[in-house]
């Protein structure tokens, strides 16, 4: 009787771990969100919300794209292909723990994916059901590639009698032209109201970004003119900045994966400001998205040599739109 007591206790933890294993976090989910945000295309032969899922035969380009909505709490990503096009919904399911899309095509087939991470790939459950109403499961492993360009998909299941055996779908990052890029950085357009807090020294100003030829942004300020535009070699929106002190400022922005600034997107702006007098400082800037009307900074410099300097924030708010 204990060896029965025993073995039902250990079996217990079994089921109990490998139950654990199938789970997400509210973490994973934005890590799997940050990883598909874009655009994106690939030749493929199918795609799990189509009929001839697992049919070998001509490939054809695919293209979707993804953007977080509802304050960053779900994704929502749209395909199209040359038959049909779909859109789905990805969210983190608190009391199940987890990532769960919604998926409706325009043929009529729908997709309920579970997703959770093991080890350095996705695994995405999926009740796939026809418009006929046949169900059937499938089981994907999705792997992210380091540089955040790739995603490679292995599909495994039946549909109806068909088996799908390892159909590889693999998904190339979409880069962004200038014009993508002004679109993005559009947000920054309009007339600003800035409150900068420097250690308890607070001061207001106001300055104005308009878009302009070329793809660029450009901004007029109280002391300061800038001009910003995309470099397509770094795949960075990259600028420069002249004070009337004489001072100048050069900044490298990471590009956004997101295809628009929303309320949470953060970015890094890296700064190197030369002054008139040969220091030179180096700047931090985190960016975070309040609003479609408001966003915060924190910015820290250190000079040359690495010393640290003055710390300041700034919360900037939208007076006027573009071209009011």
């Amino acid at each position: 009787m204990k060896l029965f007591y025993t073995l039902t206790i250990l079996g217990g933890l079994v089921i109990c771990s490998a139950a654990q294993a199938e789970n997400a976090t509210r973490d994973d989910f934005k890590q799997y969100a940050s990883a598909t945000l874009g655009r994106w295309s690939g030749d493929v032969t199918s795609v799990i919300s189509e009929q001839n899922l697992g049919v070998k035969g001509d490939t054809y380009q695919g293209r979707w794209e993804s953007e977080m909505i509802q304050d960053n709490q779900a994704i929502v990503f749209r395909f199209t292909g040359p038959e049909s096009t779909s859109q789905s919904v990805c969210y983190f399911d608190a009391a199940s723990k987890k990532i769960r899309v919604n998926e409706v095509s325009s043929k009529g087939f729908t997709n309920q994916h579970e997703i959770y991470p093991e080890g350095d790939q996705w695994i995405r459950h999926t009740r796939f059901t026809s418009p006929d109403g046949t169900v059937s499961n499938l089981r994907s492993v999705i792997t992210h590639s380091k540089d955040g360009d790739t995603i490679t998909v292995l599909i495994n299941g039946k549909v109806g009698d068909r088996v799908v055996d390892n159909q590889k779908n693999v998904w190339h990052r979409e880069k962004n032209s200038s014009a993508d890029e002004l679109t993005i950085h559009s947000y920054f357009q309009g007339l600003w109201q800035i409150d900068t807090d420097e250690n308890g020294k607070k001061s207001t100003e106001f300055g104005r970004c308009i878009g302009s030829t070329g793809d660029c942004n450009i901004w007029f300020g109280k002391h300061t003119t800038s001009i910003h535009g995309y470099d397509p070699k770094t795949e960075t929106w990259q600028g420069v900045l002249y004070s009337d002190d004489g001072s100048r400022m050069e900044r490298v922005i990471k590009t956004a994966k997101d295809t628009k600034i929303v309320a949470g997107t953060k970015l890094t702006f890296s700064d190197k400001i030369y002054h008139p007098d040969g220091r030179i400082t180096h700047s931090t800037v985190q960016f975070t998205c309040l609003g479609p009307n408001r966003f915060h900074e924190a910015t820290t410099q250190k000079d040359k040599d690495g010393k640290v300097l003055t710390s300041f924030e700034m919360v900037a708010k939208r007076l006027k739109p573009a071209g009011k």
